[in-house]
């Protein structure tokens, strides 16, 4: 589980540190290489990412919404840092 989630981290990574490639279009969406269920929406001017999660409590259920995601930026600069990362989610 450790080693998905440190995959995801650097593929978002990744993508942020790619957003500026001359394109004019503000958000883009990725899908991992890995699994083609996991999809992402990027801000390409602000860093900020969505994934694609199904909410199943709902009505009607199995409706799909985009969830934002901190992005662990060490220069502070688009999202939070490594170590407020650490004091916030591990434990």
């Amino acid at each position: 589980m450790k080693s998905n989630q440190i995959s995801i981290l650097l593929f978002i990574a990744t993508i942020v540190s790619g957003c500026s490639n001359g394109s004019n279009q503000r958000y883009q969406i990725f899908l991992t290489p890995t699994s083609l269920t996991e999809t992402y929406l990027v801000d390409t001017q602000k860093g900020r990412v969505w994934r694609k999660v199904m909410i199943t409590d709902t009505k009607p259920p199995n409706q799909l919404v985009w969830e934002e995601m901190d992005v662990i930026d060490n220069k502070g600069e688009i999202g939070i840092t490594g170590k407020d990362f650490e004091k916030e989610y591990v434990k």
